[in-house]
């Protein structure tokens, strides 16, 4: 064997084992929204204002002389002969369109139509939010929904003006009584009169937040619908995923699912689209895939420069009002119908008033902030490490889809499912595209209301159940915790690496024994799972049939050695008439085909059930484990499922069938559990509030992997830049670490041999402290002839810390701690894979020698309110840098006291 096929064949042997551990798998993303603040460095510490005030579009008659002279000094080029708009605008149309706007487009007049409705601002996160609030006139005790509707790039707020009377006057246009919406649409922030931000990072997750501000906060609905597309589509998703407790129902028409296997689905639908879109409309949207690549390309290199230099461009766009209207209506004539780039004019008059078009750039250019609305893209790619893994997770909100058909992307309906788990309805509208809102009003508005009367269905249906499960008893759990099948690998050569208990792993292994009786037991399901009523037939028809069907279950599942008794040793665990009993139920009723169904329904359904396996589970669980049972759950792999177990019990005896076959053990596992419940909700009325914490060492799966990976790729292990920068080669984190924790072995193993001379030699003692002062501030301060010490310290207050020591004379009781901790080291680690709901908030210090980075905290804690980049700062920050933990703390209390009131 050549050395470089060992070579390849040992680095494949090791990414495998890597792939299968799970050493790739990224982080549990956060859904923390997070906060912000955007105003201008000057007013960093202006006062909060919470005030709603009137707003009004105005125009002077200044800018509009200003306008008209650079319209009538408008400079053309010469467009090339018979590219119709596939070069983009052409300029004879550019003519036209100025023309008009300095002719007939009469500002007075449409200054009117944009202020028809009521506008206003607030100030959320340090920033002006403009935005419409229809109110509806409605008779006493008549029932109105919210709703919020975001809109996109290049539209504005105007692009819903002709939606909005038929969603509040809905008896007028086509609708009922119970049809009627109080419509709020904000403009996004940086978009025509909302405030841009002042500093990078305005993503749509943060513009969701200030969205939700605005509705929940603001104007107090604690209950309401969202709508949106473009960029609004996006907003209004996040906002379904970061506060669904608030979100009513979620309606969209531009969607974009990204499924498993994305690009091999687009490569078979390539060559055999009706395998992966079943629905011939779908297959337009993406074959052949050549064309559609060609056509992305085309069509997206504005979003190139607007995703890498914005500002570049904006320059120009804010200069001139031709070239701003140009770049605007070119998005307004393509994406409502591609076939469009093939007419002279771009057919943009074929669709839209040319004065509603122009209103839409009146909004862009009278805001002036063109510029800072192209900035999203930039702010969305730069983000994009922090958003992709979000879109993995499933939203539970109610959602409606409508598909316009001459939308550029979308999304088929049987992809919904990878991400939406309650879609209530899915539109195939007969026509429109990207700006549906205002291209077709009508069905855009049915489409609304038709999803609000199903999401209002969905709600009564759950209402049903609006009593919670108080806790959850369990005998016959199957989780499977992430790589399931790289970990009975691992465990059937190194079972306690797997498995915990000794118990479990004389059960699961070897391997090989286990995957053979579950071959041996499972060809009922086989059956039952793909053709139940071949086989119902003949046990319908046949008493004796029926019994011996069901009486060999009874034997199997109480005891994989009773098949070798000659009766199956069924009356070794039950009475004959109790067993007969069970089969006459089946009997007589004549369920048995409709019960075997269940199999078939489950595997039919298989991945809609499996996608809610990574969702945990927080309601209180008890699992009795009996010994006989076929498939168990390891008990350290329970955690990987269920948030709050809190009773396990490994019983001496039984089987699958434990309520007939051990009454006893098991009414008395379940009363003790019930107890464990009372006093677990009990408990939750009084628990800790809060956990601030400077000091963290969260270890992910695979730590010195990673650790190893991050050595030459950190991007790859940790996000933030700081924490990247902070990660050393493997060789120097190894090195500083066996140098700086000799004292760690040594009161580790012999505490008491050092403490005697630190309990009788003050200097000794002093110098034992105060080099931990030094190295734990700054790991170079022992490159230092005086270690530094009086650079961040008063030294009288380091030796007020030694004295305390030796007057109480408790060095060697407080370095046995290191002692206690090691000794008990199993019982303490099996914790750390027990998630940690408590309020979370992480100060970290720069020159902390072990630190945790922000994206690894999910693995441990759930509720992560904060987590503060200090700027200056080691181990002992409450004496160096007293001022910043202070204020740290003060921030981290106020957002758990939110944080727990929300959750009341």
């Amino acid at each position: 064997m050549g050395l470089k096929f060992q070579i390849l064949l040992v680095g494949s042997a090791i990414l495998l084992g890597l792939y299968l551990t799970g050493f790739f798998t990224p982080a549990p993303p956060s859904l923390d929204p997070g906060t912000g603040w955007w105003a201008k460095e000057d007013q960093a510490t202006a006062k909060k204002d919470t005030s709603i005030r009137e707003f009004k579009i105005t125009f002077s008659q200044k800018d509009q002389d200003d306008l008209k002279r650079r319209l009538q000094n408008t400079r053309y080029f010469e467009s090339l002969e018979g590219t119709n708009w596939n070069y983009g605008v052409r300029a004879d149309s550019m003519k036209v369109i100025v023309n008009h706007w300095l002719t007939n487009y009469s500002w007075p007049k449409q200054e009117k139509v944009l202020n028809q409705f009521n506008h206003f601002k607030t100030n959320i996160e340090g920033i002006d939010i403009h935005f419409l609030h229809v109110k509806p006139k409605v008779k006493p005790g008549q029932k109105v929904k919210q709703i919020l509707m975001v809109h996109g790039w290049p539209g504005s707020f105007y692009e819903f003006y002709k939606v909005i009377p038929m969603l509040t006057d809905p008896t007028n246009h086509g609708g009922t009584e119970d049809d009627v919406f109080e419509v709020i649409c904000p403009s996004l922030p940086g978009y025509g009169f909302s405030e841009e931000a002042h500093k990078p990072g305005m993503g749509p997750i943060q513009i969701a937040r200030i969205f939700n501000t605005l509705m929940h906060e603001r104007l107090g609905f604690d209950n309401y619908y969202v709508q949106g597309g473009d960029w609004g589509s996006t907003v209004v998703e996040f906002m379904s995923l970061f506060f669904p407790q608030y979100i009513r129902g979620h309606h969209n028409n531009f969607l974009m699912v990204t499924p498993p296997w994305m690009g091999l689905r687009l490569l078979v639908g390539h060559f055999f689209p009706e395998w992966s879109y079943p629905r011939i409309r779908d297959r337009k949207l993406f074959s052949p895939l050549g064309e559609r690549l060609l056509v992305i390309m085309r069509e997206s290199g504005y979003f190139h420069i607007q995703a890498t230099k914005p500002d570049t461009i904006g320059q120009a766009l804010t200069d001139s009002p031709a070239g701003l209207a140009a770049y605007i209506f070119e998005k307004f004539s393509l994406p409502t119908n591609p076939d469009y780039i093939n007419y002279p004019d771009g057919k943009l008059t074929e669709r839209f008033e040319l004065d509603d078009l122009l209103n839409n750039v009146m909004v862009h250019w009278i805001g002036g902030r063109f510029t800072a609305s192209m900035r999203s893209y930039k702010e969305i790619i730069q983000l994009y490490p922090t958003l992709m893994p979000l879109q993995r997770l499933v939203i539970t909100v109610p959602t409606g889809y409508a598909a316009f058909p001459h939308e550029a992307s979308g999304t088929p309906e049987h992809w919904l499912k990878y991400r939406f788990a309650n879609v209530v309805s899915y539109s195939l509208l007969p026509d429109g595209g990207h700006f549906a809102a205002l291209e077709q009003p009508k069905l855009f508005a049915e489409d609304l209301r038709k999803f609000s009367k199903a999401t209002e269905e969905f709600w009564k249906e759950q209402s049903k159940n609006s009593e919670f499960v108080r806790g959850h008893h369990n005998n016959f759990l199957n989780v499977q915790p992430p790589f399931y099948i790289g970990r009975i690998l691992v465990g059937s050569f190194f079972p306690s690496l797997v498995v915990t208990s000794e118990r479990d792993q004389k059960r699961m292994f070897p391997f090989k024994d286990y995957v053979y009786t579950l071959l041996r037991e499972t060809g009922y399901m086989h059956i039952q799972a793909t053709k139940p009523d071949t086989i119902g037939h003949g046990l319908t028809d046949s008493p004796a049939g029926l019994a011996a069907y069901i009486l060999e279950k009874f034997s199997v599942w109480t005891n994989l050695g009773f098949p070798d008794c000659v009766d199956g040793c069924l009356l070794e665990k039950f009475e004959l008439d109790d067993l007969l009993n069970n089969v006459m139920v089946y009997w007589i009723s004549g369920s048995i085909t409709s019960s075997m169904r269940l199999y078939k329904e489950t595997f039919g359904n298989f991945y809609d059930i499996t996608k809610y396996d990574p969702v945990p589970n927080s309601v209180p669980l008890g699992y009795a484990d009996f010994p006989q049972e076929l498939t168990f759950t390891p008990e350290n792999w329970l955690s990987y499922k269920y948030k709050n177990v809190i009773s396990f019990t490994a019983m001496p005896d039984g089987g699958h069938f434990a309520a007939f076959e051990q009454p006893k053990l098991l009414a008395e596992d379940l009363r003790q559990f019930t107890t464990k419940v009372e006093e677990f909700l009990e408990k939750k009325i009084k628990f800790v509030r809060g956990h601030h914490n400077n000091f963290l060492c969260v270890q992910p799966p695979f730590y010195f992997g990673r650790i190893l990976v991050g050595s030459f790729f950190p991007s790859l292990v940790v996000t933030s830049e700081r924490d990247q920068n902070r990660m050393l080669l493997f060789k120097d984190f190894l090195w500083i670490t066996l140098r700086e924790t000799g004292y760690t072995h040594l009161q580790a193993t012999k505490p008491d041999t050092i403490g005697h001379g630190l309990t009788d030699s003050p200097a000794g003692l002093a110098a034992y402290i105060l080099e931990k002062f030094g190295t734990r501030i700054s790991l170079h301060f022992s490159d230092s002839l005086d270690d530094c010490l009086m650079e961040k310290f008063e030294l009288d207050d380091l030796l007020n810390n030694v004295m305390v020591y030796w007057i109480s004379g408790s060095i060697t009781s407080s370095m046995r701690l290191y002692k206690e901790v090691f000794g008990n080291f199993y019982d303490m680690t099996k914790y750390d894979q027990l998630p940690n709901s408590v309020p979370l908030g992480y100060a970290s210090f720069p020159l902390e020698f072990l630190s945790t980075p922000e994206n690894w905290l999910s693995y441990k804690f759930k509720n992560v309110l904060s987590y503060t980049e200090m700027p200056e700062g080691g181990h002992f920050a409450a004496l160096e840098q007293p001022k910043l933990l202070a204020e740290d703390l003060r921030q981290f209390t106020r957002k758990v006291e939110e944080f727990l009131e929300k959750e009341d």
